[in-house]
């Protein structure tokens, strides 16, 4: 996905909303709350030129507020702990991240939950699959044509 969290979340939202059951809370769950981190872990400030881009930190709080905030009404305490880590120099000093790692590898893990929960998910079903192709009737087309 390479960090392209809004992109797949509109994609998923054409199958499922974040009411629909808990499979789906949880896809959109783990996607906001990757964008989130991932926000959190890029440097406060960054040089271009000789102007400073926009304070990071501003962006992590409009993704809590607008994205995550929803999620309080499930588990509010999660959301207080998340909160909690815009105030830390490094969220993996948050005792339930110390192993979080760099982006590439927990992008891979999220992937990993995502896809479990999509294969969970009732509303997924037969949405996902390929249809299944006879090879043989396949080749009986190809030779046709030859």
């Amino acid at each position: 996905m390479n960090g392209e969290w809004e992109e797949a979340e509109m994609y998923l939202s054409g199958f499922t909303k974040l009411e629909d059951n808990k499979f789906s809370t949880k896809i959109f769950f783990e996607i906001r709350k990757q964008k989130y981190l991932e926000t959190l872990d890029r440097p406060l400030y960054m040089k271009v030129g000789l102007i400073f881009a926009r304070n990071e930190r501003l962006n992590a709080v409009e993704i809590l507020m607008n994205d995550l905030k929803v999620f309080s009404r499930y588990n509010n305490d999660l959301f207080k702990e998340m909160a909690l880590l815009i105030t830390l120099d490094d969220f993996r000093k948050h005792k339930s991240l110390g192993k979080y790692g760099d982006t590439l590898s927990a992008r891979a893990s999220i992937l990993r939950e995502i896809k479990k929960a999509i294969g969970a998910n009732p509303i997924f079903v037969g949405k996902m699959e390929l249809p299944a192709i006879d090879t043989a009737a396949l080749r009986s087309l190809a030779n046709e044509d030859a």
